[in-house]
Protein backbone atom coordinates (compact mmCIF):
# COMPACT_ATOMS: atom_id res chain seq x y z
CA UNK A 1 0.00 0.00 0.00
CA UNK A 2 1.16 3.44 -0.06
CA UNK A 3 1.46 5.57 2.36
CA UNK A 4 2.46 9.51 3.32
CA UNK A 5 3.81 10.84 6.34
CA UNK A 6 2.53 14.26 7.28
CA UNK A 7 6.17 15.53 7.53
CA UNK A 8 4.03 19.25 6.33
CA UNK A 9 4.60 16.43 7.81
CA UNK A 10 1.74 17.02 6.43
CA UNK A 11 1.26 18.83 4.16
CA UNK A 12 4.39 19.88 5.33
CA UNK A 13 7.21 19.98 4.82
CA UNK A 14 3.22 19.61 4.94
CA UNK A 15 4.73 18.66 1.33
CA UNK A 16 7.37 16.20 2.46
CA UNK A 17 4.83 13.90 2.45
CA UNK A 18 6.41 10.91 0.97
CA UNK A 19 8.11 8.12 2.67
CA UNK A 20 7.37 4.91 1.12
CA UNK A 21 5.55 3.93 -1.98
CA UNK A 22 3.42 0.72 -2.87
CA UNK A 23 0.71 -0.13 -4.74
CA UNK A 24 -2.65 1.42 -3.19
CA UNK A 25 -6.07 2.13 -3.37
CA UNK A 26 -6.04 6.13 -4.96
CA UNK A 27 -6.82 8.70 -2.49
CA UNK A 28 -10.80 9.97 -2.43
CA UNK A 29 -11.08 13.37 -3.67
CA UNK A 30 -10.88 16.81 -1.58
CA UNK A 31 -14.05 18.61 -2.51
CA UNK A 32 -14.06 21.68 -0.33
CA UNK A 33 -14.24 25.19 -1.67
CA UNK A 34 -11.48 27.52 -1.54
CA UNK A 35 -12.98 30.62 0.67
CA UNK A 36 -8.62 32.07 1.63
CA UNK A 37 -6.97 34.76 -1.09
CA UNK A 38 -4.18 36.04 0.22
CA UNK A 39 -2.82 34.33 3.18
CA UNK A 40 -1.47 36.55 5.93
CA UNK A 41 1.75 35.31 7.86
CA UNK A 42 0.29 35.77 11.28
CA UNK A 43 -2.53 33.37 11.20
CA UNK A 44 0.37 30.47 10.80
CA UNK A 45 2.45 31.36 13.48
CA UNK A 46 1.79 28.84 16.57
CA UNK A 47 1.66 25.37 17.27
CA UNK A 48 -0.89 23.04 15.23
CA UNK A 49 -2.22 19.42 14.78
CA UNK A 50 -2.54 18.05 11.81
CA UNK A 51 -5.09 15.13 10.22
CA UNK A 52 -5.30 14.37 6.60
CA UNK A 53 -9.06 14.99 5.83
CA UNK A 54 -9.10 12.24 2.61
CA UNK A 55 -6.99 9.33 3.70
CA UNK A 56 -6.45 6.47 1.52
CA UNK A 57 -8.20 2.67 2.70
CA UNK A 58 -5.65 1.80 5.30
CA UNK A 59 -3.50 4.46 5.35
CA UNK A 60 -2.39 4.51 9.47
CA UNK A 61 -3.37 7.62 11.50
CA UNK A 62 -0.17 9.51 12.50
CA UNK A 63 -0.11 11.98 15.43
CA UNK A 64 1.31 14.91 14.09
CA UNK A 65 2.26 18.42 15.57
CA UNK A 66 3.51 21.43 13.37
CA UNK A 67 5.20 24.72 14.78
CA UNK A 68 5.36 27.70 12.13
CA UNK A 69 7.52 29.80 13.86
CA UNK A 70 7.83 33.69 13.44
CA UNK A 71 11.13 33.69 12.33
CA UNK A 72 10.14 31.67 9.02
CA UNK A 73 11.15 28.16 10.02
CA UNK A 74 8.82 25.18 10.64
CA UNK A 75 9.19 21.90 12.59
CA UNK A 76 6.91 18.87 12.46
CA UNK A 77 7.04 15.94 14.18
CA UNK A 78 4.99 12.80 13.07
CA UNK A 79 4.89 10.07 15.54
CA UNK A 80 3.66 6.63 13.31
CA UNK A 81 2.05 3.97 15.20
CA UNK A 82 3.12 0.26 15.14
CA UNK A 83 1.24 -1.19 11.76
CA UNK A 84 0.49 -4.75 11.81
CA UNK A 85 2.37 -7.32 10.49
CA UNK A 86 5.36 -4.44 9.19
CA UNK A 87 8.14 -4.58 11.99
CA UNK A 88 9.70 -1.59 13.32
CA UNK A 89 7.10 0.33 11.63
CA UNK A 90 6.26 2.75 15.17
CA UNK A 91 8.81 5.57 14.60
CA UNK A 92 8.95 9.32 15.26
CA UNK A 93 9.98 11.57 12.38
CA UNK A 94 11.22 15.11 12.78
CA UNK A 95 11.22 17.29 9.39
CA UNK A 96 12.50 20.67 10.14
CA UNK A 97 12.70 23.95 7.14
CA UNK A 98 11.64 27.26 6.26
CA UNK A 99 8.32 28.91 5.62
CA UNK A 100 7.04 31.68 3.70
CA UNK A 101 3.57 33.15 2.16
CA UNK A 102 3.05 33.85 -1.59
CA UNK A 103 0.34 34.97 -2.14
CA UNK A 104 -2.40 32.53 -1.09
CA UNK A 105 0.24 30.08 -0.80
CA UNK A 106 2.36 28.83 1.64
CA UNK A 107 5.76 27.71 0.52
CA UNK A 108 7.81 24.92 2.31
CA UNK A 109 11.44 24.05 1.98
CA UNK A 110 12.51 21.21 3.78
CA UNK A 111 16.41 21.48 5.46
CA UNK A 112 16.42 18.18 7.83
CA UNK A 113 14.93 15.03 8.48
CA UNK A 114 15.85 13.04 11.52
CA UNK A 115 14.16 9.63 13.39
CA UNK A 116 13.96 10.92 17.06
CA UNK A 117 12.43 7.80 18.71
CA UNK A 118 15.35 5.37 18.59
CA UNK A 119 14.20 3.40 16.01
CA UNK A 120 17.29 2.09 13.88
CA UNK A 121 15.60 1.27 11.03
CA UNK A 122 13.70 4.54 11.00
CA UNK A 123 17.11 6.11 11.27
CA UNK A 124 18.34 4.59 8.40
CA UNK A 125 15.58 5.79 6.57
CA UNK A 126 15.48 9.35 7.63
CA UNK A 127 19.35 9.23 6.79
CA UNK A 128 18.40 8.17 3.12
CA UNK A 129 15.72 10.64 3.12
CA UNK A 130 17.95 13.68 4.25
CA UNK A 131 20.03 13.72 1.04
CA UNK A 132 16.18 13.69 -1.24
CA UNK A 133 14.64 15.87 1.35
CA UNK A 134 17.27 18.80 1.40
CA UNK A 135 15.84 21.67 -0.25
CA UNK A 136 12.42 19.79 -1.31
CA UNK A 137 9.73 22.32 -1.63
CA UNK A 138 5.84 22.05 -1.17
CA UNK A 139 3.19 24.14 -1.82
CA UNK A 140 0.23 24.63 0.40
CA UNK A 141 -3.04 26.19 -0.43
CA UNK A 142 -4.97 27.39 2.54
CA UNK A 143 -9.00 26.73 1.44
CA UNK A 144 -10.18 27.45 5.13
CA UNK A 145 -8.61 29.64 8.05
CA UNK A 146 -9.73 30.96 11.51
CA UNK A 147 -7.63 31.60 14.43
CA UNK A 148 -8.38 27.75 15.50
CA UNK A 149 -8.39 26.03 12.56
CA UNK A 150 -7.12 26.14 9.04
CA UNK A 151 -7.82 23.49 5.73
CA UNK A 152 -4.58 23.44 3.67
CA UNK A 153 -4.29 21.19 0.74
CA UNK A 154 -1.32 20.49 -1.57
CA UNK A 155 -0.39 18.08 -4.15
CA UNK A 156 2.15 15.40 -4.35
CA UNK A 157 2.65 12.29 -6.94
CA UNK A 158 -0.44 14.05 -8.82
CA UNK A 159 -2.77 13.56 -5.91
CA UNK A 160 -4.33 16.62 -3.81
CA UNK A 161 -3.85 15.94 0.18
CA UNK A 162 -6.49 17.78 2.34
CA UNK A 163 -5.48 18.41 6.08
CA UNK A 164 -6.91 20.32 8.94
CA UNK A 165 -4.23 21.90 11.22
CA UNK A 166 -6.10 22.50 14.46
CA UNK A 167 -4.53 24.67 16.77
CA UNK A 168 -2.95 23.72 20.18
Amino acid sequence: MKYRLPALSAILLCSTLSACSFSSPPRPEYSGADYVGAVEPDMLIGTWDYKVLNPVEGEPAADVVMTFNPDGTIVSVTDLPAQEGVPMSAMTLQVSGTWKVDGEYVITTTEDVQETSGNKLGGMMASMGKGYAAGLEGKIDVFEANSSRLVVVSESDGERIAGELSRQ
